[in-house]
């Protein structure tokens, strides 16, 4: 137990190489328990609680066979239900991390929580859109926050560039939170210098104080953490995105540990009340009029590697946009073959300059 606690501690300080090593300390430990223990079938709870934890820190120190063997142990005998059910749970998570193995994807301690209120929220469910839209969403900003921090330019066509695999867990009821963990199959997946579980915490750390500088100061005080254009205003249009619309969704809540402790972000600011970066087209920088634009978008093209375009038919006809980097893949693409709503400018030529776009 003493192993045990101090192996938290480290974790939680971000020494996880040492809380690896005692971790397995204690797990050593709880093994040799648990063998004594083995053939004493009478001695009920005490035979299965020292297989169950043997078996706990086993899945901790990634020995997932010896895991898997702990709680047969446990489960041959005569456990309480309460604890049959704690090793059935755990045996599952088990068979889970094997079949990650076999896939060859590293699932990283580092990990964030996001819960969800509102009208379309009850007590263990919530709205299915609501939900899978902003968990793709999510998806989405740590593989560009990646991305970045890995020194890549902003890709709009094409394969994603970051490989990272995001995991989450069952939602739990109450506000309707998950909790997503961060996978990696891919052994390029680094910043020199910087193992995956270390690639992770920064991802975290810069997505939450990406979010933390939007909220509370706006899109001209994030241009100091994120410089590049197309990742500014791609990381601005996701996070409009997950924000609430005030009544489905009224907050949104982000949870992680940094700095040694946790810190609960709230994004309780509806979609409108952000600003996305203005569109500046270098190639034409004379802008005119703003304009409205309701049809359904029935075309979209990423191939230029400075702009992508769209068509949208609407009562008037069908009306061509140019979108800027950093919103074709993440945010117009979703929505092709939906009724949209798009705000502009024109510019020289009778073309339009996409501002934002939403569904209708």
């Amino acid at each position: 137990m003493e192993f045990a606690g101090e192996a938290m501690l480290l974790d939680l300080q971000g020494d996880f190489e040492r809380a690896s090593y005692i971790n397995r300390q204690a797990f050593l430990k709880e093994q040799q328990a648990a063998e004594l223990m083995s053939n004493s079938y009478e001695i009920e709870p005490t035979r299965s609680v020292l297989c169950r934890s043997a078996a706990t820190l086993a899945f901790k120190c990634g020995e997932i066979r010896e895991s898997e063997r702990l709680i047969s142990l446990a489960l041959s005998g005569n456990p309480p239900e309460e604890i049959a059910e704690e090793l059935r749970d755990l045996l599952e998570q088990v068979y889970f991390q094997r079949h990650l193995n076999l896939r060859g994807v590293l699932l990283d301690p580092q990990e964030f929580q996001m819960s969800m209120t509102g009208d379309a929220v009850g007590f263990g469910i919530a709205q299915s859109d609501e939900f899978t839209e902003r968990v793709r969403d999510v998806k989405n900003l740590v593989d560009r926050v990646a991305e970045r921090k890995q020194g890549k330019p902003f890709n709009e066509s094409g394969r994603r560039i970051s490989k990272i695999e995001l995991y989450l867990s069952v939602p739990r009821a109450a506000s309707f939170a998950v909790t997503f963990r961060l996978g990696n199959s891919d052994d390029q997946l680094k910043i020199p210098g910087i193992n995956f579980p270390e690639l992770s915490q920064v991802v975290i750390d810069d997505l939450f104080e990406g979010l933390k500088i939007l909220i509370h100061s706006g899109t001209e005080a994030l241009k100091e953490l994120i410089p590049d254009e197309a990742y500014l205003r791609n990381f601005v249009a996701i996070a409009i995105k997950i924000a609430p619309d005030g009544k489905k969704i009224k907050t949104v809540g982000l949870t992680a540990t940094r700095n040694n402790r946790e810190e609960r972000l709230l994004i309780d600011i509806t979609k409108n009340q952000f600003i996305l970066p203005p569109s500046v087209d270098e190639s034409e920088k004379n802008i005119g009029e703003y304009v409205e634009v309701v049809g359904t978008l029935q075309f979209a093209d990423s191939t230029q590697p400075t702009k992508g375009s769209i068509r949208v038919k609407s009562e008037e006809g069908v009306k061509r946009i140019n979108v800027p980097l950093g919103m074709m893949t993440d945010i117009v693409k979703p929505m092709y073959g939906e009724k949209v709503f798009i705000t502009g400018t024109v510019q020289k030529g009778g073309e339009i300059l996409l501002s934002n776009i939403e569904p209708i």
